[in-house]
């Protein structure tokens, strides 16, 4: 009889532990996925924000394209600025 009863309490702890566990496994799955809600839209709205996630050619356009383009008008205003100035000692 005694060992019935030490039996079943034994069962009724495991029982217990088991009911916890499953518990506690619910509870962090349901933290964890109103945690992650929204995440991946948020990560890749923060990498757009960054200039990471930009098409290619936008890209191309900012890093090898408009660099060239100004570099080419700065040359060619310092030309007519220059040619400006020996017009002027040429009148004067």
């Amino acid at each position: 009889m005694k060992e019935e009863i030490s039996r079943r309490r034994i069962q009724q702890k495991a029982r217990k532990t088991d009911r916890t566990f499953a518990h506690q496994k619910f509870v962090s799955r349901v933290l964890a996925k109103k945690h992650l809600i929204g995440l991946r839209e948020c990560a890749m709205l923060t990498l757009h924000e960054m200039g990471l996630m930009q098409p290619k050619v936008k890209r191309a356009l900012a890093e090898d394209v408009l660099p060239w383009l100004i570099e080419k008008t700065q040359g060619f205003l310092d030309e007519d600025s220059g040619a400006a100035t020996v017009t002027e000692q040429v009148i004067t």
